[in-house]
């Protein structure tokens, strides 16, 4: 990619295989502290033709911690995942800004969501949409585990199903989540156990101390 990793004059983002090489980079242990980087075309992932590995697969090593300006650019045709998201860990320090995903159709045993896996920082004016993310434990379209800031984020034409935690915007909140919007799609759960019920919601499935403000959501839950 072009460009120097600096606020005026980023590393710029052109083909899927730089993606990739920013994942390898990140899933080998280099953070990008205060680095930042900018897409500078819309990517295509190929669907199920390839495999994507998320990234960030650690929120305790390896993780993102720089700046990612989608500048308003659309990532496509995500479904072949590890951590089951485009990114899989956002540290601190770490923002996701302006990025537009679409066509994401992941189905998983576990957890997945359209962005991102697990977010200590900030995700900020994200979208998802024409979407399908079904699992048996946590499914959301922008993020599973939020322990930062969500902000800004929409998600449309989006269906979210999972047997426990299913939701439009964040599956679990521990943090902050403002100013978001559901547009339409679906969103459901379906616990077959006797022991514990699904958890659904519209913009977040469970908030355990987190904080949600003006928020909006018009899918069916």
């Amino acid at each position: 990619e072009s460009g120097g990793g600096t606020a005026v004059d980023p590393y710029v983002i052109m083909t899927a295989a730089q993606l990739a090489k920013l994942a390898s980079n990140v899933n080998s242990g280099t953070k990008y502290n205060d680095v930042y980087f900018t897409l500078g075309a819309n990517l295509d992932l190929n669907g199920s033709a390839k495999s994507w590995t998320s990234i960030g697969t650690s929120s305790s090593k390896y993780y993102f911690d720089g700046y990612f300006d989608g500048n308003n650019k659309t990532i496509s045709n995500i479904s072949k995942v590890s951590k089951n998201a485009l990114f899989g860990y956002i540290g601190t320090n770490g923002k996701l800004t302006n990025l537009n995903v679409s066509n994401v159709t992941i189905t998983s045993g576990s957890y997945a969501a359209g962005i991102v896996y697990y977010n200590k920082g900030t995700i900020e004016n994200c979208t998802i949409s024409n979407s399908a993310i079904t699992t048996t434990s946590y499914a959301a379209g922008i993020v599973i585990d939020n322990y930062g800031t969500v902000t800004g984020c929409t998600a449309s034409n989006v269906s979210i199903s999972s047997v426990f935690i299913a939701a439009g915007l964040v599956a679990q909140n521990e943090g902050t989540i403002a100013n978001c919007n559901v547009t339409s799609g679906t969103v459901t759960g379906s616990n077959p156990g006797t022991t514990n019920d699904s958890w659904v919601g519209g913009i977040c499935g469970v908030s355990r101390g987190g904080t949600i403000s003006g928020c909006s959501n018009a899918a069916t839950v």
